[in-house]
């Protein structure tokens, strides 16, 4: 096995050497699902999951109309950050990797104001964000990967998330489990909603208010949905076959 790995090691060096080695950067940001949304004005914007495991810029901010027609997109320069949590301020776009805990505030044409990184305990694991309107504030979700049904809730000013204002535990035993977990957040009117994978591996809706007591529950037989925000009272989806619909 010794003898083997070195004589790989030799032969990706021949090929460096020589030029040959070929790293693919190919974009095709079409075949991707749809991550998160977050509804800012007359639009719907997302960013594409991407799956390519290419080199180079792979992931764009998708700019789709109410109607769900793809209207613009704007290349984010970024790469293997999985799937993005995605929300904004009204003017703004705030992104938040799942797969890395990297946060990057963007314009809505994809022009980037910065990017950070909260340092957790490696057991912390990205649930989701959403914008505080009445705090003009940031929330961020951590899920507690050696207790599932807790989760971390972190308020951060929305110029400097390394400052943290709120620092707090609450368990959500619905979204818990192998599987279990929520991977988007909303705010709109007071009120938090929370889509996720339940304890039965089905997705569904939570409801609270701004206390996090529940209001609603709703299991929702659709197993393609990838994100979600709420835009007037209105509930979107997006699917990983790139619809966006209210729901």
């Amino acid at each position: 096995m010794k003898h083997y790995i070195i004589f790989i090691c030799f032969s990706l060096l021949l090929f460096s050497c020589d030029d040959e080695l070929v790293i693919d950067t190919t974009k095709d940001t079409f075949s991707d699902p749809l991550a998160d949304i977050t509804a800012l004005g007359n639009y719907i914007y997302t960013t594409n999951y991407d799956l390519s495991y290419n080199s180079g810029s792979q992931i764009d901010l998708l700019r789709f109309t109410i109607d769900g027609i793809l209207d613009n997109q704007f290349d984010l320069r970024m790469n293997g950050q999985g799937y993005i949590a995605i929300t904004n301020d009204g003017s703004n776009i705030y992104l938040f990797s799942r797969n890395t805990n990297l946060i990057v505030k963007v314009t809505p044409t994809g022009e980037k104001i910065y990017l950070k990184q909260q340092k957790l305990e490696t057991n912390w694991s990205a649930a989701g964000i959403c914008y505080l309107t009445d705090r003009d504030s940031l929330l961020f979700m951590y899920q507690n990967l050696r207790t599932p049904a807790q989760y971390r809730i972190k308020i951060t000013d929305k110029n400097n998330p390394d400052y943290v204002g709120t620092d707090i535990m609450k368990t959500f035993n619905e979204f818990s489990g192998d599987e279990g977990t929520i991977f988007s957040v909303d705010y709109s009117n007071s009120n938090f909603y929370f889509l996720g994978i339940d304890t039965t591996n089905s997705i569904s809706l939570k409801i609270t208010d701004n206390n996090f007591y529940q209001l609603s529950f709703e299991t929702i037989s659709d197993s393609t949905i990838m994100g979600m925000c709420v835009r007037n009272g209105d509930v979107y989806f997006s699917h990983n076959d790139r619809r966006i619909i209210k729901k």
